[in-house]
């Protein structure tokens, strides 16, 4: 990912909390406000430590030596503990904090999609075009 659009992602990601948490805030939901602002930062903290690895070993050779696989294998696994840990540690401060925080971590990734959706949609008519 270049460094343009990683700027674009946090500042799309920084709209979208900012926007729901008001949404929330609008209704007196803190504990959803906390989950959701949880879930937005860990999912903009997955998306951007995977294509950050993916992009360091695509980088580093064709075909991968196995220290480099060891290397990527434990920061995969290392990424879902960190989740799994802020997993549970929500599910054992309430439901709404649970609830929250998988709003604000699809919300991410419904914003995603719907950029991919709008490039691709962008690429066929540059190809009707041509």
């Amino acid at each position: 990912m270049q460094q343009q659009n990683r700027k674009q992602f946090l500042i799309q990601v920084s709209f979208i909390e900012a926007a729901l948490a008001g949404i929330l805030a609008a209704f007196r939901k803190f504990d959803l406000i906390l989950g959701a602002s949880l879930g937005l930062v860990m999912a903009a903290y997955n998306f951007y430590s995977l294509l950050s690895h993916l992009n360091r070993e695509d980088k580093t050779s064709s075909t991968p030596q196995k220290d480099s696989m060891r290397k990527m294998t434990a920061r995969f696994i290392l990424r879902y503990v960190i989740l799994a840990i802020v997993f549970v540690g929500l599910i054992q401060l309430g439901t709404w904090h649970l609830f929250g925080f998988m709003i604000g971590f699809g919300t991410v990734y419904g914003v995603l999609f719907l950029d991919y959706l709008r490039r691709v949609k962008k690429a066929r008519q540059a190809l009707k075009i041509s």
